[in-house]
C-alpha cells in the first residue's frame, strides 16, 4: 500500500501526517517519544491497516518530519500535544475514528479521549504513560533527567556505537533478540545524531517527571471513559509494568486487554502482524458495527450500567491460544485414557478379593 505525506499546521510549525488507504472508517496512529516518529512505529501496521480502512499517522512537533521543538512550551508539554492534535483532527476533518496511541502518544489519545468522546468510537493505548503513578526506580530517575545531562551523553555516544543501540533495544523495547534488525539499529543511529532528536527526549522527559510522581497519571478519570477501550500491552514491559494495565482495565467499564506475551514496550514495531490482527479484531468487534452510532452526541452517550463488563478479558496472541486448545485437548485424553486403565485395574483387584474371600 502507498503511504501519501499530508502537509499540516499548527501555531505557525509545520506538522506532518500520512495516510494510507480508502475505507470508509477512520484510524489515527500517535507514535511514542525518544526518537521515535510516526514511520519508524507504524509503517508495518499502517500498510496492514489499510488494505482495509482509512489509516492517518502523525509526527507530532519536535519528531519526524515536523518542525523541531526547542523549548518546552509555556503552557506544557501534554497541553501543547493535545491542542495541537485537536488542529490536526480539524484539518484532517475527521468526524469519528478510532485513535490508537502508543506510550506518550497513548496518554496523548486518553486525554483526547476524556475531553472529545464523541469523536472517538475507539480507544487503543498501547504500553501507554498515563497509567503509571511513578516511573520505575522514580527518585533516581527524576533526579538524573531533571538535574543531569547524562542521557543526552549517553544518546550521543550511543550514536556512535550500534552495539549500544542494539543493547537498549534488547533491553527496554523488544522482548525477542532476533526482532532486532540492523535495518533498525541503523535508522536509530541516524535519528541519535539530529539535534532535534535529542532535544524532544529531553522535553519529554522533563516535562513527565515530578518529584512526586509522573506526568500524567489518570488514575480513577480512566473511569470517565464509556467508548470501547482496548489496552495492548507487553507482558515484559519493563518501562510500564503490565500490573499498571491491569489496574486501569478494571477502572474502565467498557475495556478489554490484550497481552502480548513475549513483548516489552514497543511491541506494535516487534510484532506488527500480530498487533494489526489484535487491533483489526477489536476495531470490527466493537467500534465498526455495535458502536458507530451509539454517540451521537453526548446526551444520547450510554450510561455505565448499560455497558457489558467485560474489562477482566485478557486475550493472548492466536498462535499461543491454538497451542494452549491442542494441550488442553492432548491433556484430557490422557486424563481419561489414565482413569479408564485405573478402573480396569480396580475391577481386577476387586475380583481378586473376591475370590480369596470364598477361599
Amino acid at each position: 500500500m502507498n503511504i501519501e505525506s499530508i502537509p499540516l499546521s499548527y501555531r505557525g510549525k509545520h506538522i506532518q501526517a500520512y495516510r494510507c488507504g480508502r475505507g470508509n472508517d477512520t484510524i489515527l496512529l500517535l507514535h511514542g517519544a525518544g526518537v521515535d516518529h510516526a514511520m519508524m512505529t507504524w509503517k508495518e501496521v499502517m500498510e496492514k491497516l489499510g488494505k482495509r480502512t482509512t489509516v492517518y499517522a502523525i509526527d507530532l512537533p519536535g519528531y519526524g518530519q515536523s518542525d523541531p521543538m526547542e523549548t518546552i512550551p509555556e503552557e506544557g508539554l501534554y497541553p501543547y500535544f493535545h491542542h495541537a492534535l485537536e488542529a490536526v483532527v480539524d484539518q484532517l476533518k475527521l468526524n469519528r475514528f478510532v485513535l490508537v496511541g502508543l506510550s506518550m502518544g497513548g496518554a496523548i489519545a486518553i486525554r483526547y479521549a476524556l475531553e472529545h468522546p464523541e469523536q472517538v468510537c475507539g480507544l487503543v493505548p498501547v504500553d501507554s504513560w498515563g497509567l503509571s503513578e511513578k516511573a520505575p526506580i522514580h527518585g533516581l530517575t527524576h533526579w538524573v533527567t531533571q538535574r543531569t545531562n547524562w542521557v543526552r551523553k549517553v544518546c550521543e555516544k550511543m550514536a556512535q556505537s550500534p552495539l549500544m543501540i542494539r543493547t537498549m533495544i534488547q533491553s527496554s523495547l523488544f522482548g525477542r533478540k532476533n526482532t532486532t534488525t540492523a535495518e533498525l539499529v541503523a535508522e536509530i543511529q541516524q535519528l541519535l545524531q539530529k539535534e532535534s532528536a535529542l532535544n524532544a527526549m529531553e522535553i519529554f522527559q522533563k516535562s513527565s517527571l515530578t518529584p512526586k510522581g509522573a506526568i500524567p497519571y489518570f488514575g480513577e478519570e480512566l473511569s470517565r471513559l464509556k467508548m470501547p477501550v482496548l489496552l495492548i500491552h507487553g507482558k515484559k514491559d519493563p518501562i510500564v509494568p503490565r500490573s499498571h494495565a491491569e489496574k486501569a482495565s478494571r477502572i474502565i467499564a467498557n475495556s478489554r486487554l490484550h497481552i502480548l506475551p513475549s513483548c516489552k514496550h514497543w511491541c506494535c514495531k516487534e510484532q506488527p502482524e500480530i498487533f494489526y490482527q489484535a487491533l483489526w479484531a477489536f476495531v470490527k468487534r466493537d467500534c465498526l458495527f455495535s458502536y458507530k452510532n451509539m454517540l451521537p452526541n453526548l446526551a444520547s452517550a450510554p450510561k455505565a450500567e448499560e455497558i457489558p463488563q467485560i474489562h477482566a478479558e485478557t486475550v493472548e496472541n492466536p498462535l499461543r491460544q491454538n497451542l494452549k486448545t491442542r494441550w488442553e485437548k492432548r491433556r484430557k485424553a490422557r486424563t481419561k485414557l489414565r482413569l479408564s486403565s485405573n478402573s480396569e485395574l480396580v475391577r481386577k483387584a476387586r475380583r481378586k478379593q473376591a475370590v480369596r474371600a470364598r477361599r
